[in-house]
């Protein structure tokens, strides 16, 4: 399967010598398969090559999409024994890989993300994700409280009468529609 091909070292010429052990330079011939030369190889392999490539980044793409349903189990048990800053950098992770477009889901994440915040102790990072659950439709009476002490923890006192004053319309509205219309003049 091997021809008499040989290529000399250091990017040299092709040749068909067949005697002697030295060529010019006193350099050793290096006997190579035919097959090596043929460029229908070496195109057949970049497919190879690429196809792998692809297979890989499909694998990728599954393990990744699977990341934050994971993200969100380690969470909950991490929440449920009150380990709050790992349940909160779960649920991070999690809300980080759930893609814009699932507005509900990542709404919940947030939700959970910042009550894990609350409990520890982290006011900033509670209120961004307080606000970004309340982006994302997550409206309630406890998360507009929540928030609203978050910001009288923070000293940001116009903001926390703006979140409690939409508070109060918000359940006055639920019970009461004709109040609200009373407010509104």
């Amino acid at each position: 399967r091997y021809k008499d091909k040989e290529f000399l070292p250091n990017n040299q010429k092709l040749r068909g010598i067949k005697s002697g052990a030295n060529v010019r330079n006193n350099t050793k011939r290096v006997v190579i398969p035919s097959d090596a030369i043929n460029p229908r190889v070496f195109r057949f392999n970049d497919c190879m090559r690429k196809l792998h490539l692809i297979y890989i980044i499909i694998a990728t793409v599954f393990l990744v999409g699977c990341g934050a349903d994971q993200a969100m189990k380690k969470g909950d048990k991490f929440y449920a024994l009150g380990e709050y800053f790992d349940a909160a950098t779960q649920y991070r992770r999690a809300y980080a890989q759930t893609p814009v477009k699932e507005r509900k889901l990542r709404g919940q994440r947030a939700l959970k993300m910042a009550d894990c915040y609350r409990r520890i102790n982290y006011t900033q990072r509670a209120i961004a994700a307080y606000r970004n659950a309340l982006r994302y439709g997550q409206q309630d009476s406890m998360t507009q409280l929540y928030l609203g002490q978050q910001l009288l923890k923070n000293a940001n006192y116009k903001e926390a009468t703006k979140v409690f004053d939409d508070m109060l319309i918000d359940s006055v509205a639920a019970q009461s529609p004709a109040f609200v219309k009373m407010l509104a003049q």
